[in-house]
C-alpha cells in the first residue's frame, strides 16, 4: 500500500494501483514536489553569485563566468532587453580569450575523461543516485552521466532516482553498503 509521508500531500498528482505508482500530472508534480531551486542560468549565474562561479575564479578575479554560451545568449537578447544585457555583458566579455579558464573548464568536465584511454585506471563500477525531490540539479545531468559511463563500457553502472529524497540524501539506508558488497 501507499505509505503516508509527512509534508505536502501527494495524492492530487500521484496515484497507486497496488503495484505501480503513477504521476498523473507532471505540472502538479513539478509545482508541488520538485520545485526548482535555481533559475536560468542555474550554474553560471548572471550576477556571479553561484558557488560554481567561484570554482573558476582566480586571484585577480575571484568569481568568473565560465559558460561560453552565455555571451552568445546575451547578444541574442540585447535588442529585446538592452538594460539587462548591458548590466551583464562586461563580466561576460571579461573572460573572452581567457586560455586558463578554458583549460579549467576542460579539466572539470568528466566527459573529457570517461572511456577515453584504456590505459587509465578508471573505476569499472559506478553508482549514481539522485533524489526524486532534488531541486538543485536536473535528472538529465545524472542520467546522461550514467549513460556515458555505460556506453564507455564500464563493468557496471547502477543508476537510481531515490523516491522522495532531496539533493544530498539520495540513498536508502544500507543500500550503498549492499552495492559495494555486490561489486566486490
Amino acid at each position: 500500500p501507499m505509505v503516508e509521508t509527512q509534508g505536502t500531500g501527494k495524492r492530487h498528482w500521484l496515484s497507486w494501483d497496488g503495484e505501480n505508482a503513477r504521476v498523473s500530472s507532471l505540472d502538479e508534480y513539478v509545482l508541488n514536489h520538485r520545485r526548482r531551486m535555481k533559475p536560468c542560468t542555474a550554474f553560471d549565474t548572471l550576477d556571479l553569485n553561484s558557488p560554481e562561479n567561484e570554482v573558476f575564479g582566480d586571484a585577480q578575479t575571484p568569481v568568473k563566468h565560465f559558460d561560453i554560451g552565455l555571451p552568445v545568449a546575451l547578444e541574442g537578447l540585447k535588442e529585446q532587453f538592452p538594460e539587462e544585457c548591458a548590466k551583464y555583458s562586461a563580466s561576460c566579455a571579461a573572460v573572452d580569450g581567457d586560455a586558463d579558464l578554458v583549460r579549467k573548464v576542460w579539466l572539470y568536465n568528466p566527459w573529457n575523461y570517461i572511456g577515453t584511454d584504456e590505459r587509465s585506471n578508471q573505476a569499472k563500477h559506478y553508482r549514481v543516485c539522485v533524489g526524486g525531490c532534488d531541486a538543485d540539479t536536473s535528472f538529465m545531468i545524472s542520467m546522461t552521466l550514467a549513460l556515458k559511463l555505460a556506453n564507455a563500457g564500464m563493468e557496471s553502472v547502477d543508476y537510481a532516482i531515490v523516491w522522495d529524497q532531496p539533493h544530498c540524501e539520495a540513498d536508502y539506508p544500507g543500500d550503498v553498503c549492499d552495492w559495494i558488497e555486490s561489486v566486490l
